[in-house]
């Protein structure tokens, strides 16, 4: 009976030392996304200078940046290799994330980073997206960048439909005058 307690008392010991070290190890990425997410870049700065972190890790904080529009984090992230392209759970680059909340600024650095202008998801395009919340200085930028004004989704919406839709009447006479094709 003694040796069984033993045993248990060993693996107990091998569990609680390999979830002391998962823990350490998610403190790191947590404190690094948080540091993005809340846009402390000295912080940022930190901790990517003392931990080198994996490319998971960078990746969730350029994310996190990204989302808040925290534009020094972003450009502070672009040069370690995230990937400009990736699409998040909810279906977003973080292109189109930039163009619907319309930050205007982040939509130019991450074009200039090589982001896909018409990458598409089941949220369709970053245009649509910007052209569904009424974004006209983004609809510029990303119709300057070449985005296809045309593009449809799967349930055949585009960015015209999507501006129709919210009754964005100036976004539509832009979408419009910029060869949007009216015969839907």
């Amino acid at each position: 009976m003694r040796l069984f307690d033993l045993s248990i008392a060993r693996t107990f010991l091998i569990v609680a030392v390999f979830v002391s070290q998962t823990v350490e190890a998610s403190d790191v990425t947590s404190e690094l996304v948080v540091a993005a997410d809340k846009g402390n870049l000295s912080l940022v700065n930190k901790i990517i200078e003392s931990h080198s972190g994996n490319q998971e890790e960078l990746q969730a904080a350029f994310w996190a940046a990204t989302k808040k529009g925290h534009v020094p984090i972003v450009e502070r992230l672009l040069p370690m290799n995230v990937e400009v392209n990736w699409v998040s759970d909810d279906q977003y680059t973080p292109l189109m994330r930039a163009a619907r909340d319309g930050r205007e600024q982040l939509v130019e650095i991450l074009l200039s980073a090589g982001a896909d202008v018409n990458a598409m998801t089941e949220e369709g395009t970053a245009l649509m997206n910007a052209a569904e919340k009424d974004r006209r200085k983004v609809i510029a930028i990303l119709l300057a960048a070449n985005a296809d004004i045309n593009a449809k989704r799967d349930d055949d919406r585009t960015a015209l439909t999507l501006a129709a839709q919210e009754g964005h009447t100036l976004t539509i006479q832009a979408l419009i005058n910029a060869g949007a094709n009216v015969n839907y």
